[in-house]
């Protein structure tokens, strides 16, 4: 069993590092090596991986059996050979890693951790009838787009009225407040200000 503090050594400087990602190749035979761990350790009396069984019934595993346990040593680490289940294994410990602020680490599935949304909305204009007077100042655009953002609300003097989409006003450095995101306030900018 991996220790706590393997585990956490894993995740060390993980933030803003590369890790080469994993090809789909990769990831085949990552699912194959787990089915046949998965296989030869069933509950209830593991079997052998369904690819090298001496039957199509399949293959009761008996780890006393010298020829069988060859067998499938041989075909794990023929498995193995054929990509990188290091990338497979980095790569996920740095996605979920808490630092990296990708995947919600309170949640017991995948999910995108609260910054992470925030900027994907952020990235995507929205149509002007979706913005409401809660949301506050926005980034105003118009399509095609030629020109420099406006910001502030459609009910503000000196709106020109021919911005079609927005986007939400987010800026980085509210790390000390717990979120890498924060939206911006409208005393924080210059209302009708250009990009």
């Amino acid at each position: 069993m991996v220790s706590k503090d393997v585990l956490a050594s894993l995740g060390q400087g993980t933030q803003g590092i590369r890790v080469a990602k994993a090809s789909l190749n990769d990831l085949a035979v990552a699912v194959q090596l787990a089915g046949a761990l998965e296989a030869l350790t069933q509950r209830w009396g593991g079997m052998v991986p369904d690819e090298i069984a001496n039957n199509k019934e399949g293959e009761p595993f008996d780890e006393e059996d010298r020829e069988q346990a060859q067998r499938v040593l041989a075909y794990l680490i023929d498995l193995a050979k054929r990509g990188s289940l290091d990338r497979v294994v980095f790569g996920y410990s740095v996605l979920v890693d808490p630092r990296n602020r990708f995947v919600d680490p309170d949640s017991e599935i995948l999910e995108y951790h609260t910054d992470t949304m925030i900027g994907e909305v952020a990235r995507t204009a929205q149509p002007r009838a979706q913005w409401t007077e809660e949301m506050g100042d926005a980034w105003w655009w118009a399509f095609p787009v030629d020109s420099a953002p406006w910001r502030g609300r459609p009910t503000d003097v000196g709106w020109p009225g021919h911005h079609t989409h927005w986007t939400p006003l987010v800026a980085a450095g509210a790390a000390a407040a717990g979120s890498s995101v924060a939206a911006v306030s409208a005393p924080e900018l210059v209302r009708g200000d250009h990009g």
